[in-house]
């Protein structure tokens, strides 16, 4: 053995002692200590690369190197002499494929040797998962888009153009122009599409083809894939309460009420000037068989009573007329007022709508219109004042 298992080498012989101890030099023992030498020069590393070692080699402070290239790494491998390691610079590594470079490794990132340079995976080898810390980004173009990590949410900046997306968790920022948007169905306390800062608020899918918006946990409406809108109940055509309208082909809303018997307020109409309660000033309402349109007439919230008299000249004021409609002739006449000659004789009867100097045919135009229950007071007043006559007429002897 020429070396102790160590690396130190050991003679066999000691010349200097054989002399002092008269043995003589014979051809065994020099042959013995020449054989020990060759041996410890088989086991060394021939800088030529002559021969390969045995076993891993323990070196005591590194290796030093070359800085190599990217066609000839200052680390590579015998049958791909083109492809290692080798050093960019101060402080930066590279790695080296097929005598190109690949990937830079610095002090504060790993990154492809060229701008869009490599992929992270393949369609054949993909990476199984992304882990990243607290408060990461996924950076896009150098900020043209970012998704960003903070607690429980990801936030993203820019555009999100997608055929197809399908969210698990919170997403939120200015996320838009999606073609298609997967999303969990959600309920009225987690609705799918809600605000960060308000959890139990927002629009959630109950089922098939339906729609709902809920409201601090709780369902307000819901829209059905047959064309109802459900405001305050959730199914189509039964009896609980809540207000049922339908899109009809024809352009119709069909507004239900529920089974209770006895008059309900339908639809309420409310004037918030006077406070933030508001006050009811007309309503539609609904018996088993009859609806009414209703004024607010209470005495509670009128003063000055004075009553309607001498309204005939008013009466003869007001012209009925019959016409057509413009463009709608083949209907037929009907008959009316017109609005114009109305709005002399009873402003309070016409809504005015657009400025006479707008044309019909503008796309802003709104007509006048009439309230014919703003007539009904003058018709009874007058109606009892020929009551009156006639009844004096009669009494008269």
């Amino acid at each position: 053995m020429a070396f102790n298992g160590s690396g130190t080498f050991v003679r066999l012989f000691s010349w200097q002692d054989d002399r002092n101890n008269g043995i003589k030099i014979v051809a065994d023992r020099h042959d013995q200590e020449d054989d020990g030498i060759a041996t410890g020069l088989s086991n060394t590393i021939c800088k030529d690369g002559q021969s390969t070692t045995t076993a891993l080699i323990p070196f005591a402070a590194g290796i030093g190197l070359n800085d190599g290239t990217t066609s000839a790494p200052a680390i590579s491998f015998n049958s791909d002499p083109n492809t290692g390691i080798y050093r960019i610079g101060a402080d930066t590594l590279g790695i080296a494929l097929g005598g190109s470079a690949a990937v830079r490794f610095a002090a504060t990132a790993i990154s492809p040797a060229a701008d869009d340079g490599q992929a992270l995976g393949t369609t054949s080898f993909k990476f199984s998962d992304l882990f990243l810390a607290s408060g990461g980004v996924i950076n896009f173009n150098s900020g043209n888009f970012t998704l960003t990590h903070t607690a429980g949410n990801l936030t993203a900046s820019g555009i999100f153009n997608a055929a197809s997306f399908v969210a698990v968790g919170n997403v939120s920022g200015d996320v838009a122009q999606f073609n298609n948007y997967n999303v969990p169905n959600g309920s009225a306390s987690t609705p799918t599409l809600r605000a960060q800062l308000d959890s139990d608020t927002g629009i959630f899918f109950p089922g098939a083809n339906l729609l709902g918006f809920s409201a601090g946990g709780i369902e307000y409406a819901r829209v059905s894939g047959s064309g109802y809108l459900l405001v305050g109940k959730t199914t189509v055509n039964t009896g609980d309460a809540g207000t049922m309208i339908q899109a009809t082909g024809a352009g119709r809303w069909n507004v239900t009420r529920d089974n209770t018997a006895g008059t309900q307020t339908t639809v309420a109409f409310y004037d918030f000037n006077g406070g933030a309660a508001g006050t009811i000033v007309g309503s539609i309402s609904t018996t088993d068989t009859a609806t009414a349109y209703n004024v607010s007439s209470d005495q509670r919230i009128k003063t000055d009573f004075q009553d309607v008299t001498d309204v005939g000249s008013l009466i003869d004021g007001i012209q009925p007329k019959s016409f057509l409609f413009i463009g709608k002739e083949e209907f037929g006449r009907t008959v009316g007022f017109v609005a114009q000659e109305l709005m002399q004789v009873v402003p309070a009867a016409v809504t005015v709508g657009s400025a006479e100097g707008v044309s019909a045919d503008d796309p802003e135009f709104v007509p006048h219109q009439i309230n014919m229950m703003a007539l009904m007071p003058y018709a009874m007043a007058e109606l009892k004042s020929l009551r009156a006559r006639v009844a004096a007429l009669e009494n008269h002897p």
